[in-house]
């Protein structure tokens, strides 16, 4: 499905990801190396979302960061992807998302 491949994708891009400080928690530096993990093992292929990439994202979206209501939403869509899929908004969504992973990935090098 295209939410998996986009994952899959964004996960591949963010991989320099390193758990160093920068202008996040540790915390959430270690929920988004979580993520992206989880991402570079999820074959773009998938046909659904593997129950750890899944996992990785809820605990990514329950840490307070700048973007962590872009961090929620994402999460409630990929709980649900076949409606996401259908929603009008996950577009803009996805957007949102894909911008707070690379200003993350930057500010947890």
């Amino acid at each position: 499905s295209f939410l998996i491949v986009a994952v899959v994708i964004l996960g591949a891009l963010a991989s320099s990801t390193d758990s160093a400080s920068g202008a996040r928690s540790p915390e959430f530096c270690t929920a988004l190396d979580s993520v992206i993990s989880a991402s570079e093992s999820t074959s773009a292929s998938a046909t659904e979302i593997p129950a750890e990439l899944l996992d990785a994202y809820g605990e990514l979206s329950a840490v307070s960061s700048p973007n962590q209501a872009i961090y929620q939403e994402f999460y409630d869509f990929m709980k649900d992807p076949v409606a996401a899929a259908g929603d009008e908004n996950f577009a803009d969504s996805f957007e949102g998302f894909t911008t707070a992973v690379m200003e993350d990935t930057m500010a947890c090098l």
